[in-house]
């Protein structure tokens, strides 16, 4: 079957190959349940084993610890702390996992209707990144609301 013109590839994208060649994945086509289950848990997969790093570099940024190199940041605080201390603010971290499917809504969902109200209308042409950009200025603005 021809493929619908609305859904086919940007000229400023790089071709794709393979079976998915010459369309492009919208909004509509993505399983939501899956999105919004695999991106907190990878995003929490992620944080998991780099906040401790971030804790300690900010702590060295503040001055809180004497002037050590990382590892011996690290041994100094596990050694007065204790090594939970390691995570002392993650809970509080957790709440930003919210924000990435939110943005990710807000930025798909303003593609799909700028898209629709460019195919009605024909305010811009299909390569135009006028479409992209104000979609992901629209996505920030909702998750900036959402995050701060």
């Amino acid at each position: 079957p021809p493929l619908d013109p609305r859904r086919e590839e940007s000229a400023l994208s790089p071709p794709r190959r393979g079976p998915m060649a010459g369309t492009r994945l919208d909004w509509a086509d993505l399983d939501k349940g899956k999105l919004y289950t695999y991106m907190p848990l990878f995003g929490l997969a992620v944080r998991v084993p780099v906040y401790p790093n971030q804790l300690i570099k900010t702590r060295m940024q503040a001055g809180a610890l004497p002037e050590l190199t990382l590892t011996r940041a690290f041994a100094h605080v596990v050694r007065e702390e204790g090594f939970l201390s390691l995570y002392r603010g993650f809970g509080v971290s957790l709440l930003g996992l919210a924000v990435g499917p939110v943005y990710i809504t807000g930025l798909e969902t303003s593609k799909s209707a700028l898209r629709a109200l460019n195919g009605q209308h024909g305010l811009v042409s299909n390569d135009s990144i006028i479409i992209p950009m104000a979609s992901g200025a629209i996505g920030s603005f909702i998750g900036q609301c959402v995050g701060v």
